[in-house]
């Protein structure tokens, strides 16, 4: 775990104190607001928190491919969040475009 992450436990902890199936199975994604909450929330914690140290143990094709499914599986609010949080280079921020 990076240095000073927050646990995404405690979130998920705080905001859902007994995660439901669906939300533990990810059921919904895009189509219930809840799942598609916490799977920004995930998201955005791997940009923020691993996506550094994860990104040179892996070749670049692979990890074009990981932003991309990364990026997909967020909101359109939470893809325009991260193009303005995150210095993401051009061959990633493309994938985050809305």
């Amino acid at each position: 775990m990076a240095l000073g992450a927050p646990p995404l436990a405690w979130f998920c902890a705080a905001k859902w104190p007994v995660l439901s199936p669906p939300l533990t199975r990810k059921e919904g994604i895009k189509r219930d607001a809840e799942v598609q909450m916490l799977e920004d929330v995930i998201c955005f914690t791997f940009l923020r928190w691993y996506f550094a140290p994860f990104a040179p143990t892996q070749d670049a094709a692979k990890l074009d491919r990981i932003v991309e499914k990364t990026a997909r599986k967020m909101s359109a609010d939470a893809r325009a969040r991260a193009l303005a949080e995150f210095d993401l280079p051009e061959s990633f921020a493309r994938h985050f475009s809305v």
